[in-house]
This record gives structure tokens, C-alpha cells and sequence, in this order.
């Protein structure tokens, strides 16, 4: 494969083209803008610009954005979700989100196929960036993203690692009880997730997980006021039993120490403790004192107890120590859940945040990916093909196609640019059509009578009849156009001193009493010839039906584009609007770099085999850069760039720095010419 081919592959795998087909499929409107954040109002989605080219993993992460908003935008109800989180909480909020993903993504697998491919990899690749929320933040967080683990974890096996993260943040959080809500959890969900078919069954089941913590917290308020009781009973017991004790003797006493203090030891070892006051005593009396021994033996109906007692206080000091580090009270922990507020509680595969930092990285150019890429210019993608006619009907459109101002329509005076034209376009369009013309193809097929076909005669061995082959003769497109043309105002810049020079000479005439004919006496501006090319362009690429499109660029009106003819518009529609475009021209920029861009992507979505662009300027980009660096994006989207550059006075060294191809017309006239010969050099 070729370095064209092989750019021109990925521009058609890009995201781009990939929003193409996701608004054409899903009739949703994409809006790409600088410093945008990601959101959508159910309608209309909008992205921040990002470079035209991305790495394979962010390619396949923004194709699950994609996936993931069209799909909660066709299978989620997004008024029920805002609704259900005002009455509930931001907790209730993050938990239906969490349920209502693994519902809305299954059912988008199910419209598209192709989803579940960049569904899964996706995920797997937010796993290892670390760009999910394994529920280390807080226990609400835990509790939901085990929740949208789990299920996902029984179809897809992606979601097993992450599933074990979370589940150890799980059992931090809930400590000695995470066994317990974690069986009530799984169980409600193998039981109760197979029913979920919307949005509201969703809910249904976020509030019975609800239900279920509160229960559990209830459970742990009543649990409490009988501790009293078995501490009081053991105390008893622990009564009793020195009672016992005293009445044993003096050895029975000395065997008992020895044994409490070797109990003592074992007992602080198992708690981590540092040794008890039984354990001092202990080590006193081995130190030789006489009298601290005597005591020990005169005391030895009581110290064993005392010493037991110790030992129990400390134990269930421990005991509550290590309750404090695995976990709060369950109680309390639930009442925090519920009554979060929120905070970056938004979801726990949060895409629209996993796009918004790519973009925010490589505009800070802290992404090592992406060091020398620019974002591309801002652009719309509506939910249509481009091939297509507009949705109100060709010619009907009155305001705007993908952002672009369509240019108004003047008959009269498109009628008399036509009438100012000779045979120039009969000759130009037989001379292209042998560049141009569509190319016949056919198709071969077996059958059982016709030409003989070579390579099937070994059926007649087998007793095959079917040795003979017919053609199908089918007409393609060869290829499809896109011209632009400059509306900037300095088209319609004027040497003072030809004007002068004519005003002079009009004077002079009307002074001799001779007839006056206005049209000998007007400045022919680029302006003019740009406008007298591109009918000139219209009615050779009718003649011999060539797919086109018509773009101009740095209007008056402050819009970047202006649509003149798309692709599905007809032929006097397109010749109306060539006659107005006298009345937009003027801008003060020349953007020839986002028209490009603007054309180019659009372009590159038609189904012709062989995609040509013209560009009609006097040369001089407001940014030589940018449309340098778009049109090298172009040409690797396999679209063949000229520039025809227009006028006396043109700029053409960028063009040559950067070896595009280029030819130079003084007016009109020569346009013809000019277009010829590229077209040659291009097609053959």
C-alpha cells in the first residue's frame, strides 16, 4: 500500500468521517468549535477541535464517545434522569447513571453492531490510563462503579480487572460489613437487572438499591442498644469466676499467674498490642522484689481477675481500633451516602471529561502525541450524506448548510453573465470530457450462453454448462469536484490610476458628443473574473455531469464559507447564485486555510473514485501556515489541490515553498486554458 493510499485510508477511518456517518445514522447534528466542552441537548453535540489525525487509542476512545452519547441520546431519557436526580440526590443521580449505562450501551450494540468493538476497547484503554473511577474517592463512588462493573462483568471481559480494583475500594470503605452489603448488592442485581428495558426501569431498580441501604442502616441503629447487655453479662461472668478463683490456694494462685502473664503476652501479640499491666507485674516479680511477690501471693484471689479484666478492655480496645481503620459505622456511612451532594459525582465512565482532556492537553501542548498537530478549524456535520440533495429540496435551503451562509440567488444578473459567453464553454467541456468523463466499467458473470470465457472452460469436464460469460456495463463517476472561490475584498481592489486613466477617457468621449457604452468603461477586478470563472466551471462540468460542489470563501457577512452549489443542488439553481455573489463580496480576511479544511472534509465523504479541488484566489492567505498545512491534509486524504490563481498581481511564493501545484490566469478568459492543462496533468 502506498503512502497516499495509506493516508487517505486513515483520513476515511479519522473522526471526521466517522462523525459523518454518526450523524447520517443517528440524525444528530455535530458542532466542532474551539475551547467547547463536550455536551449534547439531545439535538445537537458538541466537541472541542481536535487534531485531524489521532493515535489508534484516542481514535478508538473517541469513537465510544461517540457511540455512547448517540446512544444515551436514542435509548436513555435524559428530562426522567434530570428529574429523578432533583428529587433524589446527587447519590440517586450517580447510581441511575451508573445502571442506566450498562442498559443504554447493550442497546446500542444491538442498533450497531460496530459499537460494542469500540465499547469494550475503549474501556479497556480507560482502565489502563487510569481513567475511570475505581471508587477510592468515597464510598458512593464505590458502591456505583461496583455496581456498573459487576454488570458489565458478566458479558464483557474487560471489566473483570477493574472490577477487582473496585471491589478492594469497596471493602475499604465498608470495612467488617462490606461482605454483607456486597452479597445484598450482587443479589438484587442478578435478580432484578434482567428486567431493566428503559431509562424508568432503571430508576426502579436505583431506588430498591436504595431501599437496601437504608434497611441496612436501620439494621445497624437497632444492633447497638444490645451491647450494653452482653458486656454487663460478661462482667458477671467475670465476677463469678473470681470467686472462684479466691477460693483456691497459694500454688493454685502462683500457677495461675504464670498462666495469666503467658495469656497476657499471647493476647497483645494477636492484637498488635504493646505488652499489658499484667505482663509488667510479671516481669517485676521476676526482677527479685520480695515484697511485690509476697503481695502477688497474698493478693492471688484477686490479681488473676484483675488481670483477665485488663486483658478484655484491651482486647476490645483493639477491636474497636481496627473497626476505625477498616471502616466508619455502617450506619453513618449510609446516612453519608445518601445525603451527598455530589461534587464530581457525574458519572464513572465519564467520556465527555476523557475528550475534554485530550483536547485541553494538546492546546496546552502537554501531550507528547501530539507536539507539532493544530486542532482543525471549527466546522458542522449535519445528518445528511453529502452526495445527497438538501433536506427542504435542491434550491430551497435559505439559511445556513454545516454553518455556511448559502449565497443568494440574483436570475438577472446570472442571465447576463451567460450572455456574455461565447463558444469557449462548448470547446473547454468537449476538451475535459475526455479527462473527466465517466469511466465505463463491467461486470463479468457466468452464464450459460454468450461468450465463451477462458477461465471456465474446466466445468464442462464436471458438467457445468455454465463455460460462457456476459459483461454489465455500469457508469461511475470518475471524479468529483470541489472549487472555492475568494470573496475577500481584496478581489475587489482597483489601481487608482487605471480608474483615472478610464474616468479620463470617458470624459473625453462624452465631450465628443460619442455614444457612451458603460461596459467599455469597467474595471475588470479579480472579483469579477473569479465570479465569470467559476459559471464558466458550472456549465463545462454540467456538460459532461461531473458530481460538484461550489464554495466561497471570506464573504461580507462575516461568515467563514458560503455555500454556492453543493453536490445535490441542480444546475440553475447553482447558476442563480454565481449571479449573486456580487452582493457578499468583501470580507476582511482570506481564510483560505478553513476553506480548504471546510471543502476538504466534505469532499472526501463523496463516493466518487478521483476527488479534485480548485482553488479560485489573487494568493494571499491570511495564514499561509494554516493553508499550507491544510492542504497537505488534503492531498493525504487522496484530493488533488490546485490553485488557480487569478490577476495581474498574485502571491505565489508560499505555494512554491511548499510544492503545490498552481497556475496563474490574468482573467477569465484564461481560466479555460489554465484548468485544461491541470486537469492533464492531474487525470492522466
Amino acid at each position: 500500500m502506498s503512502k497516499l493510499q495509506r493516508t487517505a485510508k486513515q483520513f476515511q477511518d479519522g473522526w471526521i468521517s466517522f462523525l459523518r456517518v454518526l450523524a447520517r445514522n443517528s440524525k444528530i447534528k455535530f458542532v466542532i468549535r474551539p475551547n467547547v466542552r463536550p455536551c449534547t441537548d439531545g439535538k445537537v453535540a458538541y466537541l472541542p477541535s481536535l487534531p485531524a489525525n489521532l493515535t489508534e487509542e484516542d481514535l478508538i476512545l473517541f469513537k465510544r464517545w461517540g457511540y455512547h452519547e448517540v446512544g444515551h441520546i436514542m435509548h436513555s431519557d435524559v428530562p426522567f434522569f434530570q428529574e429523578f436526580s432533583m428529587e433524589h440526590g446527587a447519590f440517586a443521580g450517580l447510581l441511575l447513571n451508573a445502571v442506566d449505562d450498562v442498559y443504554m450501551e447493550y442497546a446500542q450494540t444491538r442498533s450497531s453492531r460496530r459499537s460494542e468493538r469500540f465499547f469494550r476497547q475503549g474501556a479497556a484503554i480507560m482502565f489502563d490510563r487510569g481513567m475511570f473511577r475505581d471508587g477510592s474517592q468515597s464510598p458512593q463512588e464505590a458502591f456505583a462503579s461496583y455496581t456498573l462493573c459487576f454488570l458489565r462483568s458478566r458479558r464483557w471481559s474487560e471489566y473483570q480487572q477493574p472490577l477487582a480494583a473496585v471491589r478492594k475500594n469497596f471493602d475499604a470503605h465498608f470495612g467488617e460489613h462490606a461482605d454483607q452489603v456486597r452479597e445484598n448488592l450482587e443479589t438484587i442485581l442478578l435478580a432484578e437487572y434482567p428486567s431493566v428495558r428503559s431509562t424508568q426501569d432503571a430508576g426502579d431498580l436505583t431506588l430498591r438499591l436504595i431501599e437496601m441501604l437504608k434497611q441496612q442502616r436501620d439494621q445497624q441503629d437497632e444492633q447497638p442498644q444490645e451491647e450494653p447487655e452482653d458486656d454487663n453479662s460478661e462482667g458477671d461472668e467475670g465476677d463469678d469466676q473470681d470467686d472462684q478463683q479466691s477460693s483456691q490456694g497459694d500454688d493454685e494462685s502462683n500457677q495461675e499467674d504464670d498462666q495469666t502473664s503467658d495469656n497476657g503476652q499471647g493476647q497483645g501479640q494477636k492484637d498488635d498490642q504493646e505488652p499489658t499491666n499484667g505482663d509488667t507485674g510479671g516481669q517485676g516479680s521476676d526482677d527479685g522484689k520480695a515484697e511485690d511477690e509476697s503481695d502477688s501471693k497474698a493478693d492471688g484471689q484477686g490479681a488473676p481477675g484483675e488481670d483477665d479484666a485488663d486483658a478484655n478492655n484491651q482486647s476490645e480496645n483493639a477491636q474497636g481500633d481496627s473497626q476505625g481503620q477498616n471502616g466508619v459505622d455502617l450506619a453513618e456511612l449510609i446516612e453519608q451516602m445518601l445525603s451527598s451532594n455530589g461534587g464530581d459525582d457525574s458519572e464513572v465512565l465519564d467520556m465527555d471529561k476523557v475528550i475534554q482532556q485530550l483536547a485541553t492537553s494538546i492546546q496546552n501542548g502537554t501531550n507528547p502525541d501530539y507536539q507539532d498537530a493544530a486542532p482543525v478549524p471549527a466546522f458542522e456535520v449535519e445528518p445528511s450524506d453529502v452526495e445527497n440533495q438538501p433536506s427542504l429540496g435542491a434550491g430551497t435551503v435559505k439559511d445556513l448548510v454545516e454553518g455556511m451562509l448559502v449565497c443568494p440567488a440574483d436570475k438577472e444578473h446570472a442571465r447576463e453573465l451567460a450572455d456574455a459567453l461565447d463558444r469557449k464553454v462548448n470547446v473547454l467541456a468537449t476538451k475535459l470530457q475526455a479527462y473527466l468523463l465517466n469511466r465505463e466499467e463491467a461486470d463479468v458473470y457466468s452464464t450459460r450462453r454468450g461468450s465463451l470465457g477462458q477461465s471456465h472452460l474446466y466445468r464442462a469436464g464436471m458438467g457445468d454448462s455454465r463455460i460462457f460469460e456476459r459483461k454489465e456495463e455500469t457508469v461511475l463517476p470518475t471524479a468529483a469536484v470541489s472549487v472555492l472561490a475568494d470573496l475577500s475584498s481584496s478581489t475587489s481592489w482597483v489601481d487608482p490610476s487605471v480608474l483615472a486613466t478610464l474616468a479620463k477617457a470617458k470624459a473625453k468621449a462624452i465631450a465628443a458628443g460619442e455614444a457612451i457604452n458603460e461596459k467599455e468603461y469597467e474595471v475588470q477586478t479579480v472579483a469579477k473574473s473569479i465570479q465569470q470563472s467559476l459559471l464558466i466551471m458550472e456549465k463545462v462540468f454540467h456538460r459532461i455531469d461531473t458530481p460538484r460542489e461550489f464554495l466561497g470563501f471570506a464573504p461580507k457577512t462575516g461568515h467563514l464559507n458560503t455555500v454556492v452549489r453543493t453536490f445535490g443542488d441542480s444546475h440553475q439553481n447553482a447558476v442563480d447564485r454565481i449571479g449573486g455573489l456580487d452582493s457578499i463580496t468583501g470580507g476582511n480576511h482570506t481564510p483560505i486555510g478553513e476553506a480548504v479544511f471546510q471543502a476538504a472534509q466534505r469532499l472526501a465523504s463523496h463516493p466518487a473514485q478521483r476527488k479534485l479541488m480548485f482553488v479560485l484566489t489573487d494568493g494571499a492567505p491570511s495564514c499561509a501556515t494554516l493553508a499550507t498545512e491544510q492542504t497537505a491534509l488534503a492531498v493525504d486524504a487522496g484530493i488533488k489541490v490546485v490553485y488557480l490563481l487569478i490577476g495581474n498581481e498574485v502571491r505565489k511564493d508560499w505555494l512554491e515553498e511548499a510544492g503545490i501545484p498552481y497556475a496563474v490566469a490574468a482573467t477569465a478568459d484564461d481560466v479555460g486554458p489554465a484548468l485544461l492543462e491541470q486537469a492533464k496533468q492531474l487525470l492522466m
